[in-house]
């Protein structure tokens, strides 16, 4: 099933509202957003990493999964990638262009 805009659910309800009833069909993200295969997980998990849309899937993954797992693994994502690797990884960025403009 293929949207031209956002999945909606009986017109007006979305996918990500905590009340909506979720159907195991409707994806997120014009279904890019997913873990069915290696680079789209890949993606799924470099997009939470970067703080946009992780709020999104973390209600999408509470209503399809364990609420428990969801949120171990949300915590561990935005505590161990955000604040860790992707600083990690900005500063090596700025160090080489420290060292080019010197």
């Amino acid at each position: 099933m293929y949207f031209c805009k956002s999945p909606e659910i009986d017109g007006d309800s979305y996918p990500w509202d905590v009340d909506a009833e979720v159907s195991e069909d409707i994806n997120f993200n014009y279904y890019y957003t997913n873990f069915d295969n290696i680079w789209s997980a890949m993606f799924t998990i470099f997009q939470s990493m970067t703080g946009e849309g992780w709020s999104t899937m973390m209600y999408i993954m509470w209503h399809q999964k364990n609420k428990t797992l969801v949120i171990t693994f949300f915590t561990f994502l935005i505590l161990f990638g955000v604040f860790f690797v992707l600083n990690l990884f900005l500063a090596v960025i700025s160090d080489s262009f420290s060292k080019v403009n010197q």
